[in-house]
């Protein structure tokens, strides 16, 4: 069996795992974000499009 340690870039930065996990935690951490703010929209949206329904079926029967 072979391992291989990662050592970082010729000439660059050694390879540091902390720093991995802490970018791997904020990129997670800002997916999160983004996926509550995305829900937040569809769920302003889905109340948005409701009332409007909800007014165009008034009007309609107060022309009826």
């Amino acid at each position: 069996m072979t391992f291989v340690i990662p050592k970082g870039e010729r000439g660059g930065d050694p390879y540091n795992g902390y720093d991995e996990r802490d970018a791997y935690s904020d990129k997670m951490r800002q997916d999160k974000e983004k996926a509550e703010a995305k829900a937040k929209a569809k769920a302003e949206k889905i109340a948005r499009d409701k009332a409007l329904r909800e007014a165009k079926a008034k009007a309609k029967a107060k022309r009826e």
